[in-house]
């Protein structure tokens, strides 16, 4: 459907006499049997002729002449012809300059991006010879690596996730340029940088962006703190990564990655998280609150995997109980697929929450008004008792009310209706 609607645009430009093909991503995907998850439209109609051509559109970047046509409810951009004028940002051109088709792919990132499909004849347009590297399997900048670098500092990145996404070598002048500018990368928003990165982790080949990012020396400005752990734990978040391929969670990508940076510290420090290197790399790559509490959350825990036989039952309960269980089981999992150590802790997590999950989250018995009733002065002594009391119940000692308030008196030495008073 989405396929029949950038069609049906192309269509109504070519039958007002203008060019219009499909580019870049769309084609790229489709000569490669895959399903394009988007489709962009080129054209030699401006921004204004296709505004007057279609009775819905948005105008997202007609400074770069782009426009969003609207059809039932799905958008597609329309982009004219153009050339970029110099570029000063490391992202955006000064100025640019209406052009033909030729000028227009050359100004492209890679080859295999840079070509166009024109439906009409059922032919693909390739001035950049992008289909002989989708044959050959290789990602090259068009033109000079050195200048496309430069234009847009984050292609470096982009060059290695199409390598993974697609399991492609990055061809060697566009290798040797991207290592000796990986240290521009550093004037990229984080913002940029956080998004290219989970599209990595979390698409195929995890394992592979990471080995690239770390060759390249990408990784040593984008996160220096990983480039200064050991040896082993670098091959340790290889494996995590390419054990977790294909299903890992954001969450999950990013504690795997800052696995090692706290090592011994943040189980020590969760209370304190903002003092942990983990919460400051959260915070650096501008982490939604939502997630940088499960991250931590996921580092804090990680080790009591290794603990869970040994647990009380109200230990192993409130382990369990833990909000968004399933992704620490899913880190440690990898882990020890990672590490060659026994998934026995594993197993017997999924054992005991299968056993357990119902009695994970017991009714209070008692309350701060039934305390009082029981002659006790509000104050602190509150949280304590019905914590204590909570506790009693996960050991499953105590599961009826009148059981509640006998532990009490017997435990606190209380007496109902003697408020304050001690036996």
């Amino acid at each position: 459907m989405q396929k029949q609607k950038a069609y049906s645009i192309i269509q109504k430009l070519q039958q007002k006499g203008f060019k219009a093909y499909l580019c870049g991503g769309c084609v790229r995907d489709a000569l490669l049997g895959a399903i394009p998850k988007d489709y962009d439209i080129v054209s030699n109609a401006t921004t204004d002729e296709v505004c007057q051509l279609f009775s819905r559109t948005v105008e997202v970047g007609v400074q770069f002449g782009i426009v969003s046509v609207l059809v039932e409810g799905e958008s597609f951009e329309v982009a004219t012809f153009r050339k970029d004028g110099e570029y000063k940002d490391g992202r955006h051109p000064e100025k640019i300059e209406e052009a033909d088709e030729v000028e227009d792919a050359k100004r492209r990132d890679f080859t295999i991006n840079g070509l166009f499909f024109d439906i009409s004849s059922d032919r693909i347009i390739d001035y950049v010879r992008g289909q002989d590297d989708l044959s050959l399997k290789i990602i090259r900048t068009i033109n000079s690596p050195e200048q496309r670098f430069q234009e847009d500092y984050l292609r470096m990145m982009r060059a290695i996730r199409f390598a993974c996404q697609l399991d492609f070598v990055i061809e060697n002048k566009t290798w040797l340029a991207l290592q000796k500018l990986a240290h521009l990368i550093d004037n990229v928003s984080f913002e940029r940088i956080r998004d290219e990165l989970l599209r990595m982790l979390e698409g195929p080949r995890p394992e592979k962006a990471f080995r690239l990012l770390l060759d390249s020396r990408l990784l040593s400005t984008i996160l220096p703190e990983i480039e200064k752990i050991s040896k082993e734990e670098k091959d340790n978040i290889f494996g995590m990564l390419e054990k977790g391929e294909g299903q890992l969670s954001a969450e999950v990508a990013w504690a795997t990655l800052f696995y090692y940076v706290d090592e011994g510290f943040v189980n020590k420090c969760f209370h304190k998280k903002t003092s942990t290197l983990a919460y400051k790399l959260c915070r650096k790559f501008r982490l939604s609150n939502h997630s940088t509490n499960i991250v931590l959350a996921l580092l804090t825990w990680r080790k009591n995997f290794f603990k869970i036989s040994e647990m009380s039952l109200a230990e192993k309960k409130k382990f369990l109980r833990l909000e968004h269980f399933e992704e620490h089981l899913k880190l440690h999992k990898i882990f020890c697929l990672a590490t060659q150590k026994s998934l026995d802790n594993y197993e017997l997590s999924l054992v005991s929450l299968s056993k357990l999950r119902e009695k994970l989250h017991p009714p209070a018995l008692l309350n701060g008004k039934d305390l009082s009733a029981l002659g006790i002065s509000p104050g602190p002594i509150f949280k304590e008792i019905l914590s204590h009391l909570e506790e009693e119940q996960l050991e499953e000692k105590i599961t009826t009310r009148n059981e509640a308030i006998f532990f009490i008196e017997e435990k606190y030495g209380y007496l109902k209706n003697r408020k304050g008073h001690k036996v």
